[in-house]
């Protein structure tokens, strides 16, 4: 196969040569490559920290063989968190988008109990590629960040620690990204909108969100406000 030139690449698939499909769809799939799993998709597909980005992708089957050229990608990176607003315009704007969140009573449980109790119910559960599970997870961690939680980086190895025995690979990946703030674009952008409890930016923002996969938007979105909850 000829190598497909990467445009834009995330922190962690940076150096990338390509692998082989272990999951595709219409204008995406994730590569099993050496350094780790990569999401590959096109100009208008959403990012993450382990995306290629290149012109048109190919239809794959798994197994299938993807050589990629990125040594003239540009790096792309999620853009940070503004200053929280005023506790209660967040709490405001998480009102808000409430009636579409994931609506798992583990997931939601996010908000109000201690994450050791729910994280065994959820880490590696649930439906979709990566599982929603992991997804609400991989919210409530960016969310944790950003605020400056006092207990982001422990909650953040307790994630890690269940999801090495739960998770697939492309999860344990985000995961451990989610942990230093880093996260898919469509998720950092909602996560901007509601800490900074920006009505004109927030439902843009969660739209795009909740078409990030079938499960995973409205399952991240449920992680998010229950880490700002929390917080």
């Amino acid at each position: 196969m000829t190598p497909l030139t990467v445009r834009e690449v995330g922190l962690g698939a940076q150096g990338t040569e390509g692998g082989r499909a272990a999951a595709a769809g219409a204008g995406w799939a994730w590569l099993r490559t050496r350094r780790g799993p990569v999401h590959l998709t096109s100009a208008r597909g959403p990012r993450t920290p382990l995306t290629a980005v290149v012109e048109r992708v190919p239809v794959l089957e798994p197994g299938d063989r993807v050589r990629l050229d990125a040594r003239q990608a540009r790096v792309w990176r999620a853009p940070a968190p503004p200053p929280p607003a005023p506790r209660g315009r967040i709490a405001a704007a998480c009102a808000v988008v409430w009636p579409h969140l994931w609506n798992d009573p583990r997931a939601l449980a996010l908000a109000a109990d201690p994450l050791e109790h729910v994280l065994p119910d959820l880490a590696g559960r649930g439906p979709g590629l990566t599982p929603a599970g992991d997804d609400a997870l991989l919210g409530l961690l960016l969310a944790r960040r950003a605020t400056g939680h006092p207990r982001a980086r422990r909650d953040a190895a307790l994630v890690l620690a269940w999801a090495r025995r739960r998770s697939g690979m492309p999860s344990l990946a985000l995961l451990r990204w989610a942990a230093h703030g880093e996260g898919p674009e469509p998720a950092v952008l909602a996560l901007a909108a509601l800490l900074a409890g920006d009505a004109a930016a927030l439902a843009p923002a969660v739209r795009r969100l909740l078409a990030f996969g079938r499960t995973t938007g409205p399952a991240i979105l449920t992680g998010l406000v229950g880490g700002l909850a929390a917080a």
